[in-house]
Parts: structure tokens; sequence; C-alpha cells
């Protein structure tokens, strides 16, 4: 089984995913280190801030398609594994990873606004307005707000962690059903 993982800056994907991994025995893959990272490195891009991953991404997906990260990603995956992937951001890459694997599912993670700024990471901008300037690039250039209509499931991400894993464990029953 795979499940995708999807929503705005630090709504608590990796949070899900780490659960994920814990509870359930998952592999994680993120399109951030597992594939733009590394992209990065041969690049010679020394700087590791989301801004510039982010405009890497871009420059990837000019040159080889708005699926290409997926296609990079999905090399790493392992059959008989199950596996949490998180970062999608543009339609292609969820529609590349559907058609290669039958199991998937797609889960946004949803949370408001001032909690997601609040849970900025020290590659974040400290800056509000260019915290939420990434949402933006997200939607409009890649089609984040699209991916965010695609999910099968949502998760809502404003409560405690217990909350949390208590609605991760509700929605593995549903999927593991």
């Amino acid at each position: 089984m795979i499940i995708g993982l999807t929503g705005l800056a630090r709504a608590g994907k990796d949070t899900v995913a780490a659960y994920l991994v814990e509870k359930y025995g998952f592999k994680h893959l993120d399109f951030y280190r597992d594939v733009l990272l590394e992209k990065a490195k041969e690049r010679g891009i020394e700087s590791k801030d989301k801004m510039a991953m982010s405009i890497l991404g871009d420059e990837l997906r000019k040159e080889g398609g708005r699926g290409i990260l997926a296609k990079f990603l999905a090399e790493k995956i392992v059959p008989e594994n199950d596996y949490v992937i998180t970062g999608f951001r543009s339609p292609e890459e969820v529609d590349f990873i559907r058609n290669e694997f039958q199991d998937f599912v797609l889960v946004e993670v949803r949370a408001g606004k001032l909690n997601r700024f609040s849970r900025r990471k020290d590659t974040d901008p400290d800056d509000i307005n260019a915290f939420f300037e990434r949402d933006k690039r997200d939607i409009q250039n890649k089609g984040l707000g699209e991916v965010l209509r695609m999910a099968d499931y949502v998760i809502d991400n404003d409560g405690t962690i217990e909350e949390l894993k208590s609605k991760i464990d509700e929605l593995m029953k549903k999927v593991m059903a």
C-alpha cells in the first residue's frame, strides 16, 4: 500500500508520516528529501532552504514535465513494502503514482494558517508574508490546489498530537479494510 500525503506547508504531513512509520511499519519517501536534495547536490546547489528547493522543483518540472519528480521517486519504491509519500505538489505527480501503483490513496493533511506558521522550521521563512508566499507558488505554479481536490481523505490537524494519532488510526481502519 502507498499512502500519499499532501497539504500546505507545515500542515503536519511529516508528523502523520512519522506515525505511519512508527505504528504501521511504513517506509517514508519525501519529494524534498529523496528527490530535490539529491538533484540539488547533482547540480551543485548548496542552499537547502524550502524556497530554493521549490524553485529547483519548478526547473525540473519545466525540463521533464510536471510529473517528473514522481518518476524519480517511484524508482525508489520496492513493491513488497508499504510506503507513505509526502510532498505531492502537482496533479501529474499524483497521477503518475496512481497509474504506477494500484494500492494508492491520497490524504490531505489540513491545518489553519496560524497553526502552520507556528510550526515553521529553520528552513522556512520567519516572515509571515514570505512563509505564505510558498503556498501561492505551490498553488499557482505547481497545481497544489488541484492536488488538494484530488485527495481521497482529509485529516484535520488543528488539535493535539493525540487527536491527530486517533484520526490516523481511524483512517487506517478504512484504508486497510
